[in-house]
């Protein structure tokens, strides 16, 4: 008679659920619950596909609440476009204000260091268990657009120099990063194959990051998946029910009952709603995006990098090669626009 093998659950279809689920299905049976009609329809598709292996550079290192409030109340009066729009309706978002709280207690100069090293083991894990997901499932990796893709940050600032040194300052004993001004800075934006870039005089080099097709992996996975016998529920979960502080059962909204032995929550910001339930107050606010999606893109046949440029409207510019005789370039960014293809 068989070992009855523990059941786990995991809650959301997104590249990071999808990837759990695949670790879990090794040594369990295993149910995923996603509310959209298929995987990856959520952040794991309107991402830029960019896998920033080298980032280390916390939000509020970079960015202050007075100033995303100064920019708002600019662009409320005057439709002048920012990177930053705070929506007045999230105030009454229930969880904003323990956001906030953790957001200027983690401001100090100690904690951005002391976060800064985690988002860096974090990069430094992710680099070889993407290359070990490619190579256990065979998958094509130009199909996937899965590519060492240096990133490139173009900023204009008052006083590069300046810019350069307090980075250092903060965060050379977690990783030495490139940094580009002058005519370093000029002769990249020169071999990088993008144009009209002349007026940005700060740069920053990340060689070691990575591109993927995110919407394109979780299908395959989710095909995997579906041979291992992972069972896919497309509904929304209403709550969670507990026994003495552990999960014992997920409801759904059609009123359907599900148990197991391990739950694993990987449903991005409908996490927080989910958790609320049991009383749990997460400090995650969501974040307006666009995504664009450009298919047979000139420009990008010639971009070296995967390019975060910071200008009125910030965006990312990523190249997607997937295919021998085409190249696509993928946008996004935050701002009051938003949409999908």
């Amino acid at each position: 008679m068989s070992e009855r093998r523990q059941h786990a659950v995991v809650i959301g279809g997104g590249i990071i659920g999808l990837t759990t689920a695949y670790e879990l299905s090794k040594q369990y049976r295993v149910t995923l619950i996603e509310r959209e009609k298929d995987v990856c329809l959520g952040a794991s598709f309107q991402n830029g596909g960019v896998i920033n292996v080298e980032s280390i550079t916390p939000l509020n290192s970079y960015l202050s609440f007075r100033s995303v409030l100064k920019s708002s109340l600019l662009s409320l009066v005057s439709s002048y476009p920012s990177n930053t729009y705070f929506r007045p309706s999230a105030l009454l978002q229930p969880n904003f204000f323990g956001w906030l709280k953790f957001f200027l207690l983690n401001s100090s100069e100690e904690k951005i260091r002391y976060h800064s090293e985690g988002m860096r083991q974090i990069g430094s894990a992710i680099q070889p268990l993407m290359e070990e997901l490619f190579e256990d499932l065979q998958f094509n990796r130009k199909q996937h657009n899965f590519h060492y893709t240096p990133g490139l940050l173009l900023s204009k600032v008052e006083d590069p120099g300046a810019v350069v040194r307090r980075k250092k300052a903060l965060f050379d004993d977690v990783h030495m990063k490139h940094y580009l001004t002058g005519e370093e800075l000029e002769e990249v934006k020169e071999n990088s194959g993008i144009h009209e870039v002349d007026l940005f005089n700060y740069g920053c080099i990340e060689p070691n990051n990575m591109t993927v097709n995110t919407r394109k992996l979780g299908v395959s996975l989710k095909r995997i998946l579906e041979e291992r016998k992972v069972t896919f529920i497309h509904a929304d979960v209403e709550r969670l029910f507990t026994l003495e502080k552990a999960v014992k059962e997920v409801r759904l909204a059609d009123g359907t009952s599900i148990q197991g032995d391990v739950y694993i929550l990987a449903a991005g910001v409908q996490s927080t709603n989910i958790l609320s339930n049991i009383g749990i107050r997460a400090p995650i606010m969501f974040i307006k995006a666009y995504s664009l999606h450009k298919t047979d893109s000139e420009i990008a046949k010639r971009w070296k990098y995967a390019v975060h440029i910071d200008s009125t409207v910030a965006g990312l510019f990523t190249p997607y090669r997937e295919d021998l005789n085409r190249h696509d370039l993928r946008v996004t960014g935050r701002n009051s626009r938003h949409g999908r293809e």
